[in-house]
């Protein structure tokens, strides 16, 4: 899931989502905390990306792992372990040429 979707996902299946303190709409940096996981692969770390919400996830479910973070975000990108399932609430930022070799098949960014 993206966006509301990494929210909806979260909170569907027994985490929590929230209001967050301040929203969040612009580039904020993510730092890959799992580099093997195929969301990240090739990503370098740290990247930019594109954040834009009111509400941030406070709580994973327990099969949930945190593939990466921002300042303002600990799960900016999850995987759900056991699936190939993944939640992020961000878009990648860069042009085809100078993203990551496959970044446009695991990404929705405009």
């Amino acid at each position: 899931g993206v966006c509301y979707g990494a929210q909806l996902l979260a909170a569907e299946f027994g985490g929590e989502v929230e209001g967050a303190p301040s929203r969040e709409y612009g580039r904020a940096m993510l730092t890959v905390k799992d580099q093997i996981d195929p969301l990240m692969l090739n990503v370098p770390s740290p990247t930019q990306v594109w954040m834009s919400h009111g509400d941030t996830i406070t709580r994973l479910p327990e099969n949930y792992h945190i593939i990466g973070s921002t300042e303002n975000v600990q799960a900016a990108a999850y995987h759900i372990e056991g699936e190939k399932t993944w939640g992020r609430p961000y878009s990648r930022l860069g042009a085809p040429s100078t993203s990551p070799p496959n970044s446009a098949a695991r990404s929705c960014a405009p």
